[in-house]
């Protein structure tokens, strides 16, 4: 087959050696100097592949109507249909003549708009397939494609309205214009880059730092160096961090509306009710809240939460494992309402320093731009530049967050749990066997005018001489205390009291662990009443109600004295829900017992409902000593099944109700969202592929990531999400009926079939919570949009038969009654877990406060 060139007409054997030629010989010429023509339709490609495309089309409409030679039945030549055309051939119009878009009888080479129409857009196509493949073999996900996909048609939209308006202008009142006009106008657009000033990446910062508040993360130098580079002596900088301004970085935080929606509009309470951070007394009798509380000038005063926490964001499967530990510091407002603080994207950074570097140089560099903006902040306030007006703002640190190393370490405590005091909040000794001490009274709690007391003593001790120590016991052993935390340089901070025990870590990881691996070893391995197998296969069938936390496969190594199973924390929750259920067999009679002693199911029963009752939303006071005493109950029970138990994370427990009054909810204070926050950091970093100075390319990506969402109007939450179905406005049917009668001025009902709610999906048949002091539930049959703005379940009511204790489940039986249930008004922000085993339907209302007192 032979090929044309368009440009010089030398004739080639094959499409390469074409494409080869043209690129050779003709690179430096126009692209859009050279064209290929169709012979069949006249039409003009600058792109050869193109032209080879349409001809597939273009040769069965020719051979078809029989009006083009060399289509009729035979295979297309692209070479002998394919002319080159000059781009000064007299078949263009004159750029004098008027701009007329008419087709023309009498010029064989014109084409209809519909034609041109299609000729650009196939060629459009082309490119567009093109950069989907470069972004494809650049290793983009899908959801980055989509990305991209969505955010060039947006541009393509905003360009060709930026043509209409240029055109307009250009026209003036007349509205005609000639084609050279036209033609002139467009061309203007050629020396406009949609990419002007944003191309090179120093650009792109400098601009979202200039008008998008972009907040760059700075870089501070713990200790430099001097080295010889091309025989000159240099100094570089060997151990650094980057820190992210915290003042800055809040008054960005504070332009976001519906933060400062928050902040003037808190939650409301009354003084024996807890749902929020703000409802504790650690908030409200702090000096700070009672000092500017009623201030007409300012609103409540700022609550600062601080997290730290030390990871590997590198596969830990591969050879640098280990080799990028890095130490991440967030920090987050108190004052966002829990349904919107619960979001990944209402955590801030504050700074990233390498592991090595933070045990060398310690806490005090890296915490000194905030410690100086916390007490700027509590003693004569900040005047920030908000987008309306100037506003005058108060605040104060909270609590500090994290796992018991790095408080400890953070705190200035032992970070040893077989030190002599391990606890940061009392007194207990493990000369005493502290963690066979099941009552809470018999603790003596630290405070923080004896802790300064001890910190002076430590300091004398210090100055001695070794001879002089020899003959003292060292007071820092004595009374768990390492160093002075730099925390103590924040106004009004207690580290006796404002680091509190992570809930997740005590008890997700701690003593429910402990507990899944007993019961598990207690009926497999000694019992040998059920096979391993055979639970895990009960594990994986009850496992598809939670898709997201499926427990991983046990193993037989596993269950050794000195060995884990291995688990996530959410997988290990998961898990402690449904082993009562997997540890059940079926007896000769039909009845379901448990394979085991039953001293060892009712011990971790008691457990479960604690953690229900701990991840509670709403609290009242006197569920702290409900929740003590239950606490206490589990701890005796057991220290009798296991007497050699030695989980210090077991005393930690005790520590926990306190949280209620002080901080307004266990919740508030857990670690769940700053721990989801890590997985940024560690999908990016599997992408940048930087070993060199990965702290700056993670701190650059999050705040880039973080003014990007900053940017959009809603920075908090975009609203509910949903998937429609159908209009059902007119339809008549039961479910529609009864959404009518709910909402009688409805003017418009959308069927959907999945609805997204603060995170929470929910589906049809998803379990709800309907009422909460005598748990009712319901199943969802319909979901419907009401005007867009408003959103409804249709339910089946489902009967409660009974609590079941043997599985810390209610059994329910779905009944006939249909009820609409408004979903602003929900009981419960979460579908209920509901299980089937052995035909029976069970339901799991997670975070049940009555299903602790229910059983008491």
């Amino acid at each position: 087959m032979e090929c044309a060139c368009p440009a010089c007409g030398l004739k080639f054997s094959s499409d390469d050696g074409l494409q080869r030629h043209v690129l050779d010989f003709h690179k430096t010429q126009n692209e859009e100097s050279i064209k290929y023509q169709c012979t069949a339709c006249k039409k003009t490609w600058s792109n050869f592949k193109t032209l080879k495309k349409h001809q597939l089309t273009c040769g069965v409409q020719a051979g078809t109507s029989g009006s083009a030679s060399g289509y009729s039945g035979e295979s297309t030549d692209v070479s002998k249909s394919a002319v080159p055309v000059d781009e000064d051939s007299s078949f263009l119009l004159d750029h004098d003549d008027s701009l007329d878009c008419g087709p023309s009888e009498t010029d064989p080479f014109n084409k209809s708009y519909e034609d041109c129409l299609t000729s650009l857009q196939e060629e459009l196509q082309d490119e567009v397939v093109q950069l989907l493949c470069d972004l494809k073999d650049s290793n983009a996900t899908q959801n980055t494609i989509n990305k991209v996909v969505v955010g060039v048609d947006k541009i393509k939209t905003m360009v060709l309205s930026i043509c209409v308006k240029l055109l307009q202008e250009k026209a003036g009142v007349s509205e005609v214009l000639t084609l050279s006009e036209a033609v002139e106008t467009l061309e203007d657009l050629k020396t406009m880059s949609v990419f002007d000033k944003l191309a090179q990446p120093d650009e792109f910062l400098d601009y979202l730092e200039t008008y998008e508040g972009l907040v760059k993360p700075v870089k501070v130098v713990l200790q430099q160096q001097q080295e010889i580079v091309n025989q000159k002596l240099v100094v570089k900088d060997k151990d650094f961090f980057y820190q992210v301004p915290f003042l800055p970085q809040l008054e960005e935080l504070l332009n976001c509306t519906d933060v400062l929606k928050c902040i003037d509009n808190p939650e409301k309470n009354d003084q024996w009710t807890y749902t929020t951070i703000t409802d504790g007394i650690a908030y409200r009798k702090h000096p700070v809240v009672l000092k500017y509380k009623d201030s007409e000038s300012e609103g409540p005063p700022l609550c600062v939460i601080l997290y730290h926490d030390g990871i590997d964001p590198s596969d830990t499967a591969s050879a640098r494992s280990g080799k990028n530990n890095m130490v991440f510091f967030y920090w987050t407002l108190g004052n966002i309402h829990p349904k919107y603080r619960s979001a990944i994207k209402a955590i801030q950074l504050y700074a990233i320093v390498k592991s090595t570097d933070l045990k060398k140089y310690g806490y005090a560099p890296i915490m000194n731009n905030l410690i100086k903006a916390i007490n700027v902040l509590s003693s004569t306030g900040v005047s920030f530049n908000l987008k309306t007006q100037k506003r005058l703002f108060h605040g104060f640190l909270e609590c500090s967050l994290g796992d018991y190393p790095a408080q400890a370490a953070l705190g200035g405590f032992k970070m040893s749990v077989t030190a002599e005091k391990p606890c940061r909040e009392c007194y207990v000794s493990n000369e005493e066997n502290y963690i066979d001490i099941s009552d809470f009274s018999k603790f003596q709690l630290r405070d923080i005018e004896q802790h300064k007391k001890h910190l002076e003593e430590i300091t004398t001790y210090e100055k001695l001489t070794r001879k002089e120590q020899s003959s003292l016991k060292d007071p820092s052993v004595t009374f768990g205390i390492n160093e002075r935390s730099v925390l103590l340089d924040i106004q009004h901070f207690n580290v006796t009291k404002n680091m509190p025990q992570d809930f997740m870590h005590v008890a997700n990881e701690g003593v429910l662990a402990y507990m899944c691996h007993s019961i598990l070893r207690h009926v497999i391995v000694d019992q040998k009443k059920i096979a391993l197998a055979r639970v895990n296969d009960n594990i994986g069938q009850l496992s598809n109600a939670f898709p997201a936390d499926r427990p991983g496969v046990i193993k037989e190594e596993h269950l050794a004295p000195a060995h884990t199973l291995r688990q996530s924390s959410a997988q290990m929750r998961v898990l402690s829900l449904l082993l009562p259920f997997a540890l059940h067999v079926q007896a000769a009679d039909g009845s379901l017992q448990f394979a085991g002693d039953a001293k060892y199911l009712k011990c971790f029963i008691k457990f479960s409902q604690i953690m229900n009752f701990c991840l509670a939303y709403k609290f009242h006071v006197t569920d702290v000593e409900l929740l003590r005493a239950k606490i206490q109950e589990f701890h005796e029970d057991l220290i009798l099944i296991d007497p050699t138990v030695n989980k210090a994370k077991l005393h930690f427990l005790h520590h926990i109700p306190d949280q209620i009054i002080l901080y307004g909810g266990i919740r508030q204070v857990a670690c769940y969202r700053f721990e989801g926050h890590h997985s940024i950091f560690k999908r990016h970093f599997k992408i940048i592929h930087n070993y060199k100075n990965p702290m700056l390319s993670l701190a650059l990506h999050h705040q880039i990531r973080k003014c990007n969402q900053m940017r959009k109007e809603n920075f908090l939450y975009d609203g509910h999400e949903y998937t429609t179905k159908m209009d059902v406005t007119n339809l008549v049917d039961r479910h529609v009926a009864a959404v009518k009668q709910s909402f009688p001025t409805a003017l418009q009902i959308i069927e959907i079939s999945r609805l997204k709610v603060y995170r929470t999906v929910y589906k049809e048949g998803s379990l709800i919570l309907l009422a909460d002091d005598e748990p009712e539930f319901g199943v969802i049959k319909k979901m419907y949009s009401i005007g867009n703005k408003k959103f409804c379940f249709v339910c089946l009511k489902a009967k409660t038969r009974s609590l079941v204790k043997e599985v810390n489940a209610y059994q329910i039986s779905t009944m006939s009654t249909l009820l609409t249930v408004d979903v602003d008004q929900l009981k419960y922000p979460h579908p209920i877990v509901k299980l089937v085993w052995y035909g029976r339907d069970f339901a799991m209302p997670l975070g049940h406060r009555k299903l602790l007192a229910g059983t008491s």
